[in-house]
């Protein structure tokens, strides 16, 4: 059973004649053992997929012989917006709960490696040789499709594809092999991020290195005379921020949300990066960026 190949982050996107550039899904990352007569959906952490996604069965590859494929599970267009649903459909696990989710909210398989075929593993061919190989065997279908890569242009890629919603781009080095279960610079992502101003409201207790300041930081929005609970920070800081952050905190009456082991303080100005918003309104992966 092969375990996926995973990449390390760039800093920022980047040109490259040497590297295949392609959108970075947000979806689950899926690797397909398909023959003509059977498909198993394995995840990333060797967990079963194949039941929670009825609708890619073998009815939905068209291919030339039995392969092994890498690719993510997307629902819609697989931007950041869409994360939810697809995390939504991997949660379900009774019968016709999968049944109803795969009929609204239907998935796509989108493929972007090939690791056998038939019966030979071809993990150690480079990728521009691999992506030929999966044009050649696997065709397009309504719940299956290719992944679309571009050469060489990384910083158009990433910019068109942040400006659609996209979590970011893969780049791919042209000459790498499939390197199973290894994290590699030959393959890198590059991630869309955003930055908001929001207010800190509170603080939880710090454990380790920072059981002398805090471990995170309330955060909320303001709308009006009400402020808006947004979820917590607890990375970005130095040790220095921390303390200092730790010397204007000063006691606050609570501010409504449903929590406990909080320290209200009055609110302080605070910049933060963050990946996207969950359903509810929380910021997914915050990291603190300064004060405001």
């Amino acid at each position: 059973m092969f375990r996926p190949m995973l990449a390390e982050l760039a800093p920022a996107p980047f040109d490259n004649p040497r590297f295949l550039f392609e959108p970075k899904w947000d979806g689950v990352r899926c690797i397909a053992y398909v023959s003509h007569q059977d498909v198993r959906l394995i995840g990333r952490y060797g967990d079963d997929l194949t039941d929670r996604f009825p609708e890619i069965n073998v009815g939905a590859f068209k291919v030339a012989t039995s392969v092994v494929l890498d690719g993510e599970m997307v629902v819609g267009d697989g931007t950041l917006s869409t994360f939810n649903l697809i995390q939504a459909r991997v949660q379900k696990v009774k019968a016709l709960n999968i049944k109803w989710a795969s009929q609204r909210y239907p998935a796509t398989y989108m493929v972007f490696e090939v690791l056998q075929i038939y019966d030979a593993e071809v993990t150690s061919e480079p990728l521009w040789k691999r992506k030929i190989s999966l044009d050649r065997i696997l065709d397009d279908t309504d719940r299956v499709k290719h992944t679309p890569f571009i050469e060489s242009e990384g910083i158009r890629l990433f910019t068109s594809l942040a400006e659609a919603g996209y979590e970011g781009v893969m780049a791919k080095d042209r000459e790498s092999p499939y390197l199973p279960g290894r994290r590699s610079s030959l393959w890198l992502k590059v991630k869309v991020s955003k930055e908001v101003t929001l207010y800190a409201v509170g603080v939880t207790q710090g454990k380790g290195a920072r059981d002398e300041t805090f471990g995170a930081l309330v955060l909320a929005s303001k709308e009006g005379d009400r402020f808006i609970y947004k979820g917590q920070v607890g990375s970005g800081f130095t040790f220095r921020e921390a303390a200092l952050i730790s010397g204007m905190v000063k006691d606050h009456q609570p501010y409504g949300f449903p929590m406990s082991g909080v320290r209200w303080i009055e609110p302080i100005r605070v910049r933060v990066k963050f990946l996207d918003e969950t359903p509810d309104g929380k910021l997914r992966h915050p990291v603190y960026k300064g004060l405001a």
